[in-house]
């Protein structure tokens, strides 16, 4: 390959799960930092030094700190942009190293008018109107995509899966609730404070009650009603105004939602919705404790792994790529499907060209598919030989045993017919070694459901 191609990540490889680590840490900043600095004066003008709020703010810096902090995150979404076009996709099972191909992808990708959206320069309204508010800075949370596809890869490599998911709701809850207290104090500093009803922040102007004036205490107060209110617990004061009855709707309505999730997974509707994810999950779970309580070494955790997030990925595990998953069809939708799907694929096949079309509709709902990952062998020189392979989608080699390649199969391909129809005398044995390259799908047929075949159609001996 040329020098410039060299320097593609693999979508499956650790740099690019390291990288989507730094971009997650950048947008979690940005959802909790934001919001917060146009809450509260004190954070919009300063910034923190230290983790720890003090009454006389003796750890707060200028507003520079905030500014440097802010363009250090659109810097890293400008490098990722960068990083999307040197990310490799697969096209037939193999990975894409051509720097073109992968720029030509990305562009014409959804992705990357998101990116683009994501660093609009709205911080130069700062300059404008000569008022400094946070939140101009909103598109950047556009990136929750790739907090979104961290987390599916970090879920796939851990090994404490459910951990994971746990951190990751309690997370979701946190931010929730973090959102409204801002807003509960935005509202309570526009009404200034001083309602009668005592729904709004207790902050009594022209009154000597200096603790409510610290940031800590503005904090505390405004997560503590938002944390009543989401949750639905403990005793509040009744709103008094539209804006007030409208944050307290919308956060009862959102605490109910969310702790519908964590304790029922919202209703039937939401579960059905997610049953194949879910059920896929199972398997992957299920798979990762074997091999762990086994002690199956970690290249071989890896190849098994990454068979699931790409037969999951095909919907392969979900019913999407095989006909007879089709649950209670009858039989002859079924074969229109088939021969829909599979007939062109079967008629490839040198032995079939000439058979007539009953023995063919007959072998398409026989046809199962299959997944390989790279570097796997599909089958062995020597071994019984009871399956004919017909390749659908990717590459690959035929070796000798010292590991020379002899041959390359493409997608409409096939190997195995030999020892399927017994034209060797009866001793069905494979004669080569064969392996893929990439991924690769891959029908068969077995031996017996075309012997029965010709059972059934006698003049196709």
């Amino acid at each position: 390959r040329k020098l410039s191609d060299r320097f593609v990540l693999n979508p499956e490889g650790r740099p690019l799960f390291c990288w989507l680590a730094v971009v997650t840490v950048a947008w979690v900043y940005s959802a909790w930092s934001l919001i917060a600095r146009q809450a509260f004066t004190e954070l919009k003008n300063t910034i923190p030094v230290s983790m720890e709020l003090t009454q006389t703010n003796t750890t707060l810096c200028h507003q520079v700190g905030w500014i440097v902090m802010d363009y250090s995150c659109d810097l890293i979404y400008l490098l990722d942009i960068l990083v999307s076009t040197r990310t490799g996709y697969l096209d037939s099972g193999l990975l894409v190293f051509d720097s073109k191909q992968l720029a030509r992808h990305y562009f014409w990708s959804k992705y990357f008018l998101i990116d683009v959206i994501c660093l609009l320069p709205l911080d130069l309204v700062y300059f404008t109107i000569g008022t400094f508010h946070p939140l101009m800075r909103f598109p950047r949370f556009l990136k929750l995509y790739r907090a979104k596809q961290f987390y599916r890869k970090a879920e796939g490599m851990t090994s404490y899966p459910n951990a994971l998911r746990v951190i990751i709701l309690s997370h979701t809850l946190m931010l929730t609730m973090h959102w409204f207290a801002c807003f509960y104090y935005m509202i309570s500093e526009s009404e200034n404070f001083n309602l009668p009803a005592g729904w709004a922040y207790p902050l009594q102007l022209g009154k000597n009650n200096s603790e409510w004036y610290t940031l800590r205490r503005k904090y505390l107060h405004s997560i503590y009603w938002s944390c009543l209110t989401l949750t639905t617990i403990g005793e509040k004061q009744s709103p008094s105004t539209d804006l007030q009855y409208i944050c307290t709707l919308a956060a009862y309505f959102l605490g109910i939602f969310l702790f519908a999730t964590v304790v029922g997974q919202v209703g039937s509707v939401i579960s059905k919705k997610n049953a194949s994810r879910q059920e896929y999950e199972k398997m992957v779970d299920n798979a990762k404790t074997f091999m762990k309580s086994k002690g199956v070494p970690k290249t071989l955790r890896r190849r098994v792994l990454r068979w699931y997030d790409y037969s999951w990925s095909v919907g392969a595990l979900s019913g999407t790529s095989d006909v007879n998953s089709l649950g209670m069809l009858p039989n002859t939708i079924k074969v229109e499907l088939a021969i829909h799907v599979n007939l062109n694929s079967l008629r490839k096949v040198s032995i079939f060209r000439l058979a007539q079309p009953e023995f063919l509709y007959h072998l398409v709902l026989k046809m199962k598919t299959f997944i390989f990952t790279p570097g796997d062998m599909i089958c062995r020189q020597g071994e019984a030989a009871r399956q004919l392979y017909i390749i659908s989608n990717g590459i690959l080699e035929v070796v000798s045993d010292s590991g020379i390649m002899l041959a390359r199969l493409k997608t409409g391909d096939f190997f195995g017919e030999i020892g399927v129809l017994d034209l060797m005398g009866g001793v069905r044995k494979r004669v080569a070694n064969v392996r893929s390259v990439g991924y690769s799908e891959i029908f068969t047929i077995s031996s017996e459901d075309v012997e029965q075949a010709m059972e059934y159609y006698p003049g196709i001996r």
